[in-house]
């Protein structure tokens, strides 16, 4: 007989394994051409063990009434959020430090808090 409660708490576990630390699916993220628009992806392992498709899908973009070059302007933006972030949160990082010798980096970084705060729901 198969233990459910078991099994759903493994899948919990390693859905929570494939989150960062800020809530967003960790990994490379990309984009694929599908029959209707473009999809972004990223890769997790759900259930331990199945290795069929631990793809999944982060936003679906569909250009059959949109301009297709805007669609995937916004795909590729899509899958840059996690390097975006992480880079906009180390940059913030260095700015902090840097702050008392050069007082104009104070207006970077507070857009630099800004966006971060949004990528955050803050």
């Amino acid at each position: 007989m198969i233990n459910y409660s078991e099994w759903e708490q493994d899948y919990r576990l390693d859905r929570e394994s494939d989150k960062d630390s800020r809530g967003y699916t960790k990994g490379e993220w990309w984009i694929d051409k599908g029959d209707f628009g473009y999809t972004v992806k990223a890769e997790q392992s759900i259930v331990k063990g199945f290795d069929d498709d631990n793809d999944i899908e982060i936003a679906e973009l569909n250009t059959y009434l949109d301009n297709e070059s805007e669609v995937i302007a916004n795909a590729q933006l899509i899958a840059s959020a996690p390097d975006l972030y992480e880079a906009c949160k180390e940059a913030s990082e260095w700015l902090v430090l840097m702050e008392a010798y050069i007082p104009l980096h104070s207006l970077i970084l507070d857009g630099l808090n800004k966006a971060l705060a949004k990528a955050e729901g803050k």
